[in-house]
């Protein structure tokens, strides 16, 4: 299922929203992506930069997905795959 890109006051009523308990974050090879539970189906797919094709720890807690490889830490919007915040973790890892 898409994710609709309409702004937040249009109502298109083929597109349901998306709801974060339906999701499953996979992390994996510098990439994070959010699948649905019950099909499998790929909603998103990010691309974490600068992370090479290194393995992804992520947490999910109240409402916020973060991501961390090759010694970088990023928030990510849990709805969208769109990176919020990166920060290199300078002194620490590989940063």
């Amino acid at each position: 299922m898409a994710l609709s890109t309409a702004p937040a006051c249009a109502i298109d009523p083929a597109v349901r929203p998306v709801r974060i308990e339906e999701l499953l974050f996979i992390g994996t090879h510098g990439y994070v992506a959010a699948l649905d539970q019950r099909s499998g189906s790929e909603r998103w797919r990010a691309s974490l930069p600068d992370t090479g094709y290194s393995i992804v720890t992520l947490l999910f807690e109240e409402g916020r997905l973060f991501a961390a490889s090759g010694g970088i830490a990023f928030a990510l919007d849990p709805e969208s795959g769109k990176i919020l915040w990166r920060n290199d973790l300078k002194g620490l890892g590989n940063g």
